[in-house]
């Protein structure tokens, strides 16, 4: 026999619990990830320092290459092209919708 589906009820009251159990690893790796940026900024000073392009951190290997990187944006690509047509079209050819989803925290009212 299948099991019957679940009801919106029963999903928000699942999202509510996995939000409560989430918060506090969240939290702790955010504390985590901001004690290893010490690290990290102490490694790329090292090894800019050094000239060196890789450095083994115990299990790990840490490399450092240099990119080109280049932003783009719709205004500032209107002000290069000549005509706005053209990334109206390629807006056209390569553009696709897509569905993002958000979760914010509701702003309560404080009753008192």
């Amino acid at each position: 026999m299948a099991a019957a589906p679940m009801t919106v009820d029963t999903h928000i009251e699942s999202f509510q619990t996995i939000n409560k159990e989430m918060k506090p690893l969240q939290d702790q790796l955010r504390r985590l990830r901001k004690e290893l940026k010490t690290h990290m900024d102490f490694f790329k000073e090292h090894m800019e320092e050094n000239e060196l392009e890789t450095l083994d951190v115990g299990d790990s290997t840490l490399h450092s290459e240099i990119k080109h990187k280049v932003s783009y944006t719709e205004e500032r690509l209107l002000q290069f092209i000549e005509d706005p047509s053209t990334l109206d079209a390629y807006k056209e050819e390569f553009g696709q919708e897509v569905r993002q989803m958000r979760v914010k925290k509701r702003k309560m009212e404080v009753t008192g």
